[in-house]
């Protein structure tokens, strides 16, 4: 005999709630155990204000229109899950009252992104079948899902008008019509030809074509608040750690231009005095000749930051054509990357130094 089991993928289909690879909802109810009177939505719409606390599904009601009224959004979202938790999701028949471990799924909305819906409600509805030893008024849970996923193997139904194809796929059916598609059938289970009758089929997942249905039913992994804060937080720091190093760089670029300028100035200087010198004691006017060296030094000043330029743009094109990723900045070689003095090529001329007037080629005057 073919048994048909219904399975997370389905429960996620139909009510579009996407399934997490690492979902804490186990840990929840392994582990955390709340108290009514310690639980900030208890304390700040006075839920389980009675004797003994009781969560009341009509106090969440009522709760759920203070907070709208308020615009306390994350509070309308938080109390809207927990009552369809109770009356919905794990409801009891004639139950009004909603347990308090269902607080724990709703402690924030960080815990309730990273619960598996899907898979909560599926083992907590098949745990009370399995219990339920046949007496279908002993199942607990979403057992109307049943329904939407009989409707949804088989035949049987006409969808709604102009909700064929609608997601998630329960807004597709009426349950009244499915319940008297099934109360027409001649008993259960179905023998095969009966299934076949009917187009039973064991398979959803099949169906499901790319989009928003292909992604839901697609495990993902789910970080939490603190995860991602340490994430961007790390994010920052490299950053940072990027900026520091062009601050260092910038600063060490600044540092090299006044040492060189500093270097100019003093040979500027110690060549005006020998050309004055030389001169005075050839009694001649060495005006254009310290114009000349003072014009050639200018020149060299406009090389040296010019070709400070092409260095800093050189790198810029080379940094962009090397992949983005989260390496560590690139350095350029061809600078001093330590705290020592800037290093000067021996093989060219010094830039911002005229050059030295051989004493032979000045005339007397």
């Amino acid at each position: 005999m073919d048994v048909f089991i219904p399975t997370p993928e389905d429960i996620a289909l139909l009510f579009g709630f996407q399934l997490i690879e690492n979902g804490i909802e186990d840990k929840l109810t392994d582990t955390r155990k709340v108290n009514i009177l310690n639980n900030d939505l208890c304390e700040k719409y006075l839920l389980g204000d009675s004797t003994p606390p009781v969560l009341r599904s009509t106090d969440v009601q009522d709760a759920i229109l203070t907070a709208i009224r308020n615009g306390e959004v994350e509070d309308v979202v938080r109390l809207i899950v927990l009552y369809m938790c109770q009356t919905v999701f794990f409801s009891k028949t004639g139950n009004f009252n909603i347990p308090c471990s269902f607080l724990v799924y709703v402690e924030s909305l960080d815990v309730i992104n990273r619960i598996s819906w899907p898979h909560l409600i599926h083992k907590t509805m098949m745990e009370s079948i399995k219990s339920s030893e046949g007496n279908v008024y002993k199942i607990t849970g979403c057992s109307f899902f049943l329904l939407y996923w009989f409707a949804e193997r088989c035949s049987l139904n006409e969808r709604r008008v102009d909700a064929e194809t609608i997601t998630p796929r329960f807004a597709r059916w009426d349950t009244l019509k499915i319940s008297k598609s099934i109360s027409g059938l001649k008993r259960f289970p179905l023998t095969k030809s009966e299934a076949e009758g009917i187009n039973l089929r064991h398979d959803l997942i099949s169906e499901v074509e790319e989009g928003f249905e292909k992604q839901i039913i697609t495990p993902v992994r789910q970080i939490s608040r603190l995860e991602r804060m340490k994430a961007r937080v790390a994010e920052l720091e490299q950053e940072n750690s990027g900026l520091v190093f062009l601050l260092d760089e910038s600063k060490m670029k600044m540092h090299e231009s006044k040492m060189k300028m500093h270097e100019i100035q003093l040979k500027l200087r110690i060549e005006k005095n020998r050309l004055r010198a030389l001169g005075k004691l050839q009694k001649r006017d060495v005006t254009m000749e310290i114009l000349q060296l003072m014009d050639t030094t200018f020149d060299q000043i406009f090389e040296y930051f010019l070709e400070d330029e092409r260095k800093d743009h050189n790198q810029e094109q080379v940094q962009e054509e090397q992949p983005t990723g989260g390496g560590s900045p690139q350095v350029d070689n061809d600078r001093p990357t330590g705290g020592g003095s800037p290093q000067v090529d021996n093989e060219q001329t010094t830039p911002g130094v005229g050059k030295e007037v051989p004493l032979d080629n000045v005339q007397e005057g």
